[in-house]
């Protein structure tokens, strides 16, 4: 008896062995797997993105994490003397997924204001955190952007997002023993895979979503002031169930206080098929980031703000 408890418990852990191996490898050719897509079908870098951990907040998982500016240049606190120092910020889409560094609004604003202005007068820095929304970017800028002395505050974002599918509460977890693991499957790149895989096989069908202008944004434009910076929107472009590029402020007034870059009309007027301009429904392409680089251009430019800036 006890020999075959031996021989049981030898097999268990050659199992369990066999298995790890498997997960390690299936890890590893997730990996690799992922950064040759990301390289041949978006000419990205996957390992380039600061991945930020989750942070349960009781009301739900968020992401959290130091804001890390995005591109390899140092950045000092301390404002070089001259400089007209503007930050963007926002999720994702300032952030810029699926495209490069280089290929963001935040560089080509950039770009376009150095042009014009001078190379050592103008920097632009990238603040965009995936997955924040407005009340988390209030707080960003009181914790850690005002400590940057900047100019100007752009905020990427003029609407939330409403899913009329879960009006009246969430959906319960069927295994809420296992949430506490949950940024554990969140990291893993074989587990996306595999979630991706299964979900293509039952498509379930998409909840109703919709965006609403966010009323928090005042609060937003009281910290930005605070720290002695303006505040500039940009016009929240999304795509909606029609497949056509729309926003939350088309046909209608802005419920808040702070100006407005709109962008729908100039997306509008491109006549590109829309993934050529969003890549997925919210998510802008190269040519949607250049052209909201040269919106906000325009707008910066009109106000005369870095030139009343040299005075």
């Amino acid at each position: 008896m006890i020999r075959w408890l031996v021989r049981q418990r030898r097999k268990m852990l050659f199992a369990l062995l066999v298995l790890a191996l498997f997960c390690a490898a299936a890890e590893i050719g997730a990996r690799l797997w992922l950064a040759h897509y990301a390289r041949r079908r978006y000419d990205v870098d996957i390992n380039a993105y600061q991945e930020a951990p989750l942070v349960d907040d009781r009301a739900g998982w968020r992401w959290g994490g130091k804001v890390v500016f995005r591109g390899k240049r140092p950045v000092s606190e301390q404002k070089p003397p001259g400089v007209y120092r503007i930050i963007t910020t926002g999720d994702s889409c300032c952030w810029g997924a699926l495209v490069p560094a280089n290929a963001t609004f935040s560089a080509a604003l950039e770009r376009i204001l150095r042009r014009r202005y001078g190379w050592e007068r103008v920097e632009v820095l990238n603040a965009g955190v995936v997955g924040y929304n407005s009340d988390q970017v209030t707080q960003l800028v009181k914790d850690t952007l005002s400590h940057f002395a900047p100019d100007l505050i752009i905020y990427y974002g003029t609407g939330e997002v409403s899913d009329l599918s879960t009006t009246g509460g969430g959906a319960r977890s069927v295994a809420p023993f296992l949430e506490q693991y949950q940024w554990l499957f969140f990291h893993s790149r074989a587990f996306l895979i595999l979630n991706h895989v299964i979900r293509s096989f039952h498509r379930p069908r998409p909840a109703a979503r919709r965006f609403v202008q966010n009323e928090h944004i005042n609060d937003l434009q009281r910290a930005v002031e605070a720290s002695g910076a303006k505040l500039l929107l940009v016009e929240y472009l999304y795509v909606d169930e029609r497949r056509k590029i729309t926003s939350d402020l088309v046909g209608v007034e802005p419920v808040f206080r702070a100006p407005v870059v709109h962008t729908y009309e100039t997306f509008a007027m491109v006549k590109r098929p829309v993934r050529e301009l969003i890549l997925d429904q919210v998510h802008p392409s190269r040519l949607g980031h250049e052209l909201i680089g040269r919106c906000l251009a325009d707008a910066i430019i009109q106000q005369g703000w870095i030139a009343s800036s040299e005075k």
